[in-house]
């Protein structure tokens, strides 16, 4: 059978799977667990990660309970107006969310990106909201993922952390809006806004630590039809970005003790109570940080039924406007393949044709390797951009 995974909307279906709650029922002492922790260099993979027994390359279908009968949650149907910083934080009501910060930086003496880096907060309800659903009763779990590369040394160290909710745990609130798995944090520096906020998160095993500040580079931007971004015909998430952030702070890694960086970041906050439909495999997804100030998402979910295939994008210019732009004006080509040492092979260069805006784009990963090889396999990474544009970004692939 092809072993497959899918993140963000796939990604924490695997909280509900029997591996993930047998986790939960091991730690219900402490609750939370930082159960993956993963050191990654290039010909090597050494790996301290809690197992709960089977196979951690868990399936599609196993991921996403393809055809079985479930709870019922509201679905996502349509646009709806916007609150911030109300919406900044969760929406428990719906099945699934995520905050997904991820970004390249240097240091302030260099012109060139020497790091990158992820920082996810997941959050997932195992059944609806009601009036028993707090505290020890809650329904909510939470994981979190970090990662940080060195494109110098090629070094990719990744981590993650499980927690149920709890009195206080994990969660998120108002005033400041802030997200959080124990000290595992992203949160506000003022009461009244989500930015500038303060990101913080630790793994002493390996070693690895990020504190960064993230201050806005550029409008926020509501991604699909005003924030309702649909990812097949019967499935959909509320969804917006601030897709150029400013970053400063400091990271450490067993390489190098702390020391200051700078740079930009892109964040996504997204929810909704769908996953893949069935016959949909996983998903391709781009953020795009041009030097000309220029921003580009794309996704495309890949299905074995022509008729699920999905396809978006967002192009924005210097000045926060959106492009007028369709799917079918923009042609994507894989340019290289990558093999992970378990035998997954993954798109690993690309080239990205827009001819209405004179956009031929190359990109091309910093370091091959930049596996999430945690409770869910995916490949998530840094990459350089050149051809008819120079700039960075990130590039998530699921499924493979």
């Amino acid at each position: 059978m092809k072993r497959s995974a899918t993140i963000r909307l796939s990604l924490l279906a695997a909280l509900v799977t029997a591996g993930i709650l047998a986790l939960l029922t091991l730690h219900t002492e402490s609750i939370d667990s930082p159960n993956g922790h993963l050191k990654q260099t290039p010909g090597e993979v050494e790996t301290n990660a809690t197992q709960t027994g089977g196979d951690r390359d868990l399936t599609l279908g196993s991921l996403l309970g393809e055809g079985a009968a479930g709870p019922v949650f509201p679905q996502v149907s349509g646009p709806r107006p916007f609150s911030f910083p109300r919406d900044h934080i969760g929406h428990p009501e719906y099945r699934s969310e995520w905050w997904y910060f991820t970004g390249q930086l240097r240091s302030p003496e260099s012109p060139e990106f020497r790091y990158g880096f992820q920082f996810t907060i997941f959050r997932h309800a195992l059944t609806p909201l009601d009036t028993h659903s707090e505290g020890w009763n809650s329904p909510q779990i939470y994981m979190g993922h970090l990662a940080l590369t060195d494109f110098e040394s090629g070094q990719h160290l990744a981590s993650e952390m499980i927690s149920r909710a709890g009195p206080d745990i994990a969660g998120s609130a108002l005033e400041p809006p802030r997200v959080w798995i124990k000290n595992w944090r992203i949160e506000s520096l003022r009461n009244s806004a989500w930015l500038p906020l303060m990101l913080t998160a630790q793994d002493p095993l390996l070693p690895l630590d990020l504190n960064l500040v993230m201050e806005s580079g550029a409008p926020i931007v509501l991604q699909g039809d005003q924030g309702f971004s649909p990812k097949g015909p019967n499935t959909a998430s509320h969804y917006y970005s601030y897709p150029r952030l400013k970053v400063s702070g400091s990271i450490s890694t067993d390489n190098a003790a702390r020391i200051a960086v700078e740079g930009q970041a892109w964040f996504d906050h997204e929810w909704g109570s769908s996953y893949l439909e069935n016959g949909q495999l996983g998903w391709d997804w781009f953020s795009l940080q041009l030097d000309n100030g220029m921003t580009l998402m794309w996704f495309e979910i890949r299905s074995s039924d022509p008729k699920l295939n999905t396809r978006a994008i967002t192009l924005v210019d210097a000045r926060g406007n959106r492009l007028s732009l369709e799917p079918k004006e923009v042609d994507v080509k894989i340019s290289g393949y990558w093999d992970s040492p378990d035998s997954r092979r993954y798109p690993s260069g690309w080239r990205i044709h827009i001819p209405r805006y004179q956009l031929d784009l190359s990109i091309e990963p910093r370091v091959k390797d930049q596996e999430m090889h945690l409770t869910v396999v995916y490949w998530e990474g840094a990459v350089a951009v050149s051809g008819s544009h120079t700039g960075a970004g990130y590039v998530e692939l699921s499924g493979y």
